[in-house]
């Protein structure tokens, strides 16, 4: 794992005070020698209350089952569906026979209220049997549609419960669906259980949320990240940007950054007091993290930060831009929590940061661009409907806040239209697919952004390779690209239809019909 720190002004003047902010930036290898990963353990809690019938069950059911297929035999699941009463669905078990699996969820009932906490619980249990299996990944994955109205209700419970299981190495991922959860305690519990939030607004968004959760934990490198910066008398911490864990003791900074995928950064911005003297000042930093490997390594990485004292400089454009996304991330989840008494406070706040972006992006950064329409349209569903557009806000600010390290690591690239072509032959497995991914990975390093895979002598995928498409397409996508697949043989074709993988990444019959789909989707952008 590499550090990367930056000053916003990486040089300052003899005997000055000044506000300088840190840079800090953790990037994780592709991993490209690993041939086995961990085993995952995952645990679905599912709403069937009442209020989950109709599209709502239909939608949480088809994309329950379609997860269930992304998996391979080498990962385990359980299944939990809750109302008034709790339902083991499918017991604790090695992912074998994904079909009686799958029966199982597809024969689900709505009931009457939402016993939340019953429903979690009997998951985390589960999650907990989990541990005889030695080294795996565990985590909850909560839906709901509404308000805990039966079992443990009180936040300050529900957290401590989260907590104390994240300590256990168990994380859970919560997920809202619709107008009426309580978006605050959902985000909550996800931040005390070390998982990841997710608003869905609409029935045919459900998939989509599955198929990013499952892109993150299928492809884990480092889980417990901590950071540590050790500061001089010389520099004092004021605030960390990001919303995440953090303690400071003394003079030494702690940043609980939580889980880190493959080939993939997290950034973090800290707002420092610098009281320069004549010699230049270091930070040393330290990242210790498990390793996820069938042992769980626990491994550590260092690097250290000189704040040269040698006359004023320019500020660094990219710790600018990296500032300007972490305060809009912040800016985000402000509104939202104003918006439940002050809606027009809230959009004014949104529009301080806009022409704060704006004056930002005179650098010319795509990503300024980008996140300034991304709150634009955030700012135009809180004035729509306050209750879902604070709802958007949340997930909005805390999504950023995840994605930081794909909005920015490519960001001295310059990207272009024009399309790479390449093909894989044999068989697209565990063992060959991270070269794949790298493959991708060098030729958008070259600003390449579409891509035709052309698949016509690949006979087989297994679930590895779905993640490892799943995480590529992620990567284009939230550039503007695509990935197109082309040729597809008859058994990978039944692959993407069952596994609704098709739903997401487009297919074609030869390598100019994906080629005239990728110019189609540039046409309408």
């Amino acid at each position: 794992m590499d550090i990367e720190i930056r000053w916003e002004y990486p040089s300052v003047v003899a005997s000055a005070d000044i506000l300088n902010h840190l840079l800090l930036k953790v990037i994780s290898p592709p991993e490209l020698e690993q041939k086995t990963r961990q085993p995952l353990a995952l645990i679905l809690v599912l709403d069937k209350s009442w209020s989950m019938k109709g599209e709502k069950m239909t939608a949480t059911i088809e994309a329950a089952s379609t997860f269930v297929n992304w998996l391979t035999r080498h990962d385990y699941i359980g299944i939990v569906a809750y109302s008034s009463d709790v339902q083991v669905v499918q017991p604790f078990t090695k992912v074998n026979e994904k079909k009686s699996i799958i029966n199982r969820i597809q024969a689900l009932q709505v009931g009457t209220a939402t016993n939340l906490s019953g429903g979690w619980l009997q998951g985390l249990k589960m999650a907990e049997e989990a541990a005889q299996l030695g080294n795996c990944v565990r985590r909850v994955l909560l839906l709901t549609d509404g308000i805990a109205t039966m079992g443990v209700q009180e936040e300050e419970q529900l957290l401590k419960i989260a907590e104390t299981h994240a300590e256990k190495g168990i994380s859970t991922t919560t997920i809202g669906f619709g107008a009426d959860f309580n978006e605050n305690s959902l985000r909550a519990i996800s931040r005390a259980g070390k998982g990841n939030f997710y608003f869905i607004d609409s029935p045919e968004k459900t998939s989509e949320v599955f198929f990013k959760e499952f892109g993150q934990i299928g492809s884990l490198y480092a889980q417990a990240l901590e950071l540590k910066l050790d500061l001089p008398p010389e520099v004092k911490f004021l605030e960390l940007l990001d919303d995440v864990s953090h303690e400071v003791s003394g003079n030494t900074v702690k940043i609980q950054a939580g889980d880190l995928r493959a080939d993939d950064a997290r950034t973090f911005v800290m707002e420092m007091e610098v009281k320069a003297g004549k010699e230049n000042i270091v930070i040393p930093v330290t990242a210790e993290y498990y390793r996820v490997d069938e042992k769980m390594t626990r491994l550590s990485s260092s690097a250290q930060s000189v704040l040269q004292v040698a006359g004023e400089s320019t500020p660094d454009p990219d710790v600018r831009t990296e500032m300007a996304i972490a305060w809009a991330g912040k800016t985000m989840i402000q509104a939202a929590a104003m918006a439940e008494s002050d809606l027009s406070g809230a959009i004014e706040l949104l529009n301080n940061m806009l022409q704060r972006l704006l004056e930002t992006k005179a650098s010319g950064s795509d990503t300024i661009q980008s996140l300034i329409l991304r709150i634009e349209e955030m700012q135009k569903r809180l004035k729509e409907d306050s209750n879902i557009g604070r709802k958007f806000l949340l997930a909005g600010g805390t999504t950023l806040y995840q994605d930081r390290g794909e909005l920015t690591s490519f960001r001295d690239i310059e990207m272009h239209d024009r399309i790479h072509e390449m093909s894989h032959k044999g068989e697209l497995d565990l063992y060959n697919s991270p070269e794949l991914r790298q493959a991708i990975r060098a030729k958008m390093l070259e600003g390449y952004r579409f891509f035709v895979l052309d698949l016509s002598e690949t006979p087989f995928i297994d679930s590895s390779a779905i993640g490892t498409l799943i995480q590529v397409s992620n990567w284009l996508n939230r550039r503007g690209g695509l990935l197109v697949v082309a040729n597809l043989t008859s058994t990978v074709e039944k692959v993407f239809q069952l596994t609704r993988l098709n739903s997401f990444i487009p297919s074609a019959e030869s390598v100019t019909d994906a080629r005239m789909i990728i110019e189609s989707r540039k046409t309408r952008s």
